[in-house]
């Protein structure tokens, strides 16, 4: 039982340690747990993420959000996505485009392991 226990708590410490080195660049946030999402009446999608998202070469939605636009070509893909990866509490890497307004987002993308 106490290997048992021991496994799972260093399981769970290497998963916590790969999103440790998540961080956020001028372009894209990496490996970034979602901490929320808002859809619009519009059909567009807020999305906040764990990183320190001022360093994006971007405006930021209400401060705060990259904004999914409803309508973007690949919408349906990478909003199904970042629901998955939202709902299973799963890191995610987030490519904005780049001087946007509203810091819209370009794709997302995943490792596996991550």
């Amino acid at each position: 039982m106490n290997v048992l226990l021991r496994s799972a708590v260093l399981a769970v410490a290497f998963w916590f340690s790969g999103n440790a080195m998540a961080t956020c660049t001028s372009i894209s946030c990496e490996d970034e747990s979602i901490l929320a999402m808002m859809t619009t009446s519009t059909g567009d999608v807020y999305v906040k993420t764990s990183g320190d998202m001022s360093s994006l070469s971007c405006t930021r939605s209400q401060g705060v959000y990259a904004t999914l636009i409803h309508g973007t070509e690949g919408f349906k893909q990478i909003y199904a996505t970042l629901l998955a990866h939202y709902m299973a509490g799963m890191p995610i890497s987030i490519r904005i485009n780049e001087n946007s307004i509203g810091c819209t987002i370009g794709y997302v993308y995943t490792e596996a392991g991550s």
